[in-house]
C-alpha cells in the first residue's frame, strides 16, 4: 500500500521581505545616527561656545579690577611711594626702559610684544600684541604679612615706603615708627602689586593664552612669578584715553606708541581693550575665514583687521574701563 507524504507550505519570510526588512532597518539606524551626531555636534559646539564666552569674561573682569584700581595706593599720592631700595630682578627693565626702582615704574603702561621689556624675555610673548602693566597696592588690609608678597605702609598723609613681606610686620612698624600718623599693626598695610598681562604662545597646543607675570618677594630679594590666567585669548591690543587739557576729562584715545611721556601716562584716565577670543576646542564641519577689525592699533589713524584661518569659532571683544585713581 503507497503512503501518501504530505508536503508544507513555507511560512516565513520571502528573499524579497526580508530585503525590505533590512532596508528599513538600515534606514532607521541611520536616522538614529544622524540625530545623534547631529546633537552631539551641536553640544560640543554649545560647549565650545560656553568655554570661549567663560575665558573671555574671566580675562575681562580680572585685567579690568586691575586697570580700575591703578593708582590705588590708600589715599597716599602714588608718586610719593618710597621703595626702600628695592629694583627689580636682575636689573632688568619691567616698564620704560631704565626704570628698575618700584617706586619709579609708572602706574599704567604698555608696549607692543615687539618692544617687550627684558623681564618678558623667554616668556613666549605672541607677536603683534599688547603688553599691559598695572602698579597699585591691594584696596584691603591683609590678616598676616607672608614672606613671598610686597606690601606697603604709609608713612604720613602724604607719602609711604615699600617692604618685602620676609621683614615681618614688627620690623616693617619699626622702620617708620615715631610718625603718629603710623598704625600699628596690619590695618593700614597693603600687598603692594605690579603686574604684566599678556598674551602668549604655548607649544604643543593651537591656542594662546592670557598669562600674568608678578612681582613677588623671594627671600631678601623680588623674582617675577608667571601664571596662566585664561586659554584660547588670541589677540589683544589697548588704547588710552589721555586727559590733555588736564580737565580731568578725556580728549583723545591713543595707541601705548602715541603715549608719548612719563607725564603724559599720568594722565591716563580711561583704558580701551580690543580682545580676540577663540576655541580651544576644533570644530572639523566649521572653517573661520572672517576679517576681524579693531580700532586703530598702530597708530595711524586707521582702523586695523586681521584676517584668521583653522577650524575654530572666534569673538572679538571690546571694553572701556575707566581709572578713577
Amino acid at each position: 500500500m503507497m503512503q501518501k507524504i504530505k508536503y508544507n507550505r513555507q511560512t516565513g519570510m520571502t528573499l524579497v521581505e526580508l530585503m525590505i526588512a533590512l532596508l528599513i532597518g538600515l534606514l532607521l539606524s541611520a536616522a538614529i545616527i544622524t540625530v545623534y551626531m547631529s546633537n552631539k555636534t551641536t553640544f560640543w559646539e554649545t560647549e565650545a561656545a560656553a568655554s570661549m564666552q567663560d575665558n573671555a569674561l574671566f580675562a575681562k573682569r580680572l585685567i579690568g579690577d586691575e586697570i580700575q584700581h591703578a593708582r590705588f595706593s590708600t589715599g597716599v599720592g602714588i608718586g610719593n611711594i618710597i621703595d626702600g631700595g628695592l629694583t627689580l630682578p636682575n636689573g632688568e627693565d619691567c616698564g620704560p626702559a631704565g626704570v628698575t626702582g618700584l617706586a619709579d615704574l609708572p602706574s599704567v603702561y604698555a608696549v607692543a610684544a615687539a618692544n617687550a621689556p627684558t623681564c618678558l624675555a623667554g616668556n613666549s610673548v605672541k607677536s603683534g600684541t599688547d603688553v599691559l602693566f598695572i602698579k597699585r597696592v591691594a584696596r584691603e588690609a591683609p590678616s598676616s604679612v607672608e614672606n613671598n608678597k610686597i606690601y606697603f605702609k604709609p608713612a604720613a598723609l602724604d607719602s609711604g615706603q615699600i617692604f618685602l613681606g620676609s621683614l615681618g610686620i614688627s620690623a616693617i612698624n619699626d622702620a617708620i615708627t615715631g610718625n603718629a600718623d603710623v598704625e600699628s599693626g596690619t590695618g593700614s598695610l597693603r600687598e603692594f602689586i605690579y603686574r604684566a598681562y599678556y598674551v602668549a604662545n604655548v607649544p604643543g597646543r593651537a591656542f594662546p593664552q592670557l598669562r600674568r607675570m608678578s612681582l613677588r618677594g623671594n627671600g631678601g630679594a623680588l623674582e617675577w612669578f608667571v601664571e596662566s590666567v585664561a586659554d584660547g585669548i588670541e589677540d589683544i591690543h589697548f588704547q588710552f584715553g589721555i586727559d590733555n587739557s588736564r580737565n580731568g576729562r578725556v580728549d583723545t584715545y591713543v595707541t601705548a606708541a602715541g603715549v608719548d611721556s612719563d607725564e603724559d601716562w599720568k594722565e591716563v584716565h580711561a583704558v580701551k581693550m580690543f580682545m580676540l577670543t577663540q576655541s580651544t576646542r576644533s570644530d572639523m564641519g566649521y572653517t573661520d575665514d572672517k576679517e576681524y577689525t579693531y580700532r586703530d592699533t598702530d597708530g595711524d589713524g586707521v582702523a586695523n583687521s586681521t584676517t584668521v584661518t583653522g577650524p575654530y569659532h572666534r569673538k572679538l571683544h571690546q571694553t572701556t574701563f575707566m581709572i578713577p585713581n
